[in-house]
Order: C-alpha cells, then sequence, then structure tokens
C-alpha cells in the first residue's frame, strides 16, 4: 500500500533525467506529488482566433506552423526563432527571442497550441516568446469557430497550466 510519505524514488521508475527534474521542482514523496498545483488555469472560452486578436493582449491560439527559421537580430546580434502560425481565419508571425532553438523543435505544418502576448513591431503585429504545446489535432470546426457548441457557445473548460 502507498502512502504520503513514500519517496517518490521507491514507487516509480525514473531516468536520471527525471529523477533530476522531480527533485528540482522539490517533488519528493508522494504528498508533494498530492500537493503540486498549477500555477494558473487557462479557459477555453478565452481562446481566440487570430482575425480577434489586439495589441497588448495575451491570448491562446491554436494553428499550424509555417516557415520556421532561425536567425540574429540585425543590430543586437540576439538569436531567435521565427514562424508563422496560421489557423482559419489568418496568419500571424511569431518570434521567440533567445529561444533560436524553439524552430528546430517543431516541424513545418505541426499542430500547436501557442499562448503569448500580441506584440506591435516596426514590420506589424506578432505573437511574443509564446508558450508552446504540440497538439494532435486543431480544435476548430467547418464554421472557424473554436471549440463551438451546437448553441454556438464555447464549453467554458479549463486545463491546467503548470
Amino acid at each position: 500500500m502507498i502512502t504520503p510519505n513514500d519517496a517518490l524514488s521507491t514507487i516509480l521508475r525514473t531516468s536520471d533525467n527525471e529523477r533530476r527534474a522531480l527533485l528540482k521542482l522539490e517533488l519528493k514523496t508522494v504528498r508533494d506529488m498530492l500537493y503540486y498545483f498549477p500555477t494558473r488555469y487557462n479557459d477555453l472560452a478565452e481562446l481566440r482566433l487570430i482575425r480577434d486578436v489586439a495589441v497588448g493582449e495575451t491570448v491562446t491560439l491554436y494553428g499550424t506552423l509555417s516557415k520556421l527559421k532561425t536567425k540574429k537580430g540585425f543590430k543586437s546580434r540576439i538569436p531567435m526563432a521565427e514562424a508563422t502560425l496560421t489557423d482559419a481565419s489568418g496568419s500571424i508571425p511569431v518570434i521567440w527571442f533567445h529561444q533560436a532553438y524553439m524552430a528546430k523543435m517543431t516541424h513545418e505544418g505541426q499542430a500547436v497550441k501557442l499562448s503569448g502576448k500580441v506584440t506591435e513591431g516596426k514590420h506589424g503585429i506578432y505573437l511574443a516568446n509564446p508558450e508552446l504545446s504540440k497538439e494532435a489535432t486543431l480544435p476548430i470546426d467547418s464554421h472557424g469557430s473554436l471549440f463551438a457548441g451546437e448553441n454556438g457557445k464555447t464549453s467554458g473548460t479549463i486545463f491546467p497550466v503548470f
């Protein structure tokens, strides 16, 4: 029988990397795992289409990535990754500053969920340093609305962000 004070190392089969990650998060016992709560929750009702975003908003967008590339800033020489996110309503550039590896973590046509701030630069608006989550499919129906039910409203489902 497992008790809350049992060490995770005696219960789980983990690799050295996984053990280090658990220790970094200070997760040593079953009790620690039970009390490891998300930092916040994202509400699917707040998801947006690209055509509806505005500068300054923090948004969550679903779409496919294309035009992935790495480069350095013209003056600052900051390494960065660039891509274009496309959904049923349009497309938006995505830039990860100081994270050039992001362009190598995904591939052309990859379905993703991006959460980040819409920023305006001299070449227009873009999504700056978004969190990336690879998705198996895109939750967009044939009418182009996200998570719409029979009445056209979203489900209101929430999911944790750790």
